[in-house]
């Protein structure tokens, strides 16, 4: 979902600043209503105000923001008359992702000679793996 997000919003991008390009004449001038009407520096300066407005939470994968990204370009590229470029006629491509994240009250304790240390994950560690599954337990 990461990746969908952020390529989706570098496309984005990509697309309004590659017609701008298109659009501009030899003297620097738009002649945007021939081709992409509505592609101008104040509509793309909204756009961006938009996706990085706390309406979208940040768009982390996996959240509400990310589902608002996805639902402001989708409108976005219909607006500009594009359509869908998936076989399956959609405009995103889904990208599994694994998120692994400990448990409330989780801990990593060390403890050598009777003296220990209780480590918190997140803030004092980060545990991962490469094995995908739904829990795994360590006892070392």
């Amino acid at each position: 979902m990461f990746f969908r997000i952020q390529f989706a919003t570098v496309f984005y991008l990509f697309v309004i600043i590659g017609c701008v390009d298109f659009l501009t004449d030899s003297a620097g001038d738009l002649n945007g209503a021939k081709v992409a009407p509505g592609i101008n520096a104040e509509s793309l300066l909204t756009s961006i105000q938009m996706l990085s407005s706390d309406e979208f939470e940040g768009r982390s994968p996996g959240s509400e923001g990310e589902e608002k990204t996805i639902t402001f370009l989708r409108e976005q590229f219909s607006d500009f008359g594009l359509s869908p470029g998936n076989p399956n006629g959609s405009w995103v491509q889904p990208v599994p992702l694994v998120g692994i994240t400990p448990l409330l009250g989780d801990t990593l304790t060390v403890s050598h000679g009777g003296i220990g240390e209780i480590f918190e994950p997140g803030n004092d560690y980060v545990a991962w793996t490469k094995h995908v599954v739904d829990e795994v337990q360590i006892d070392a």
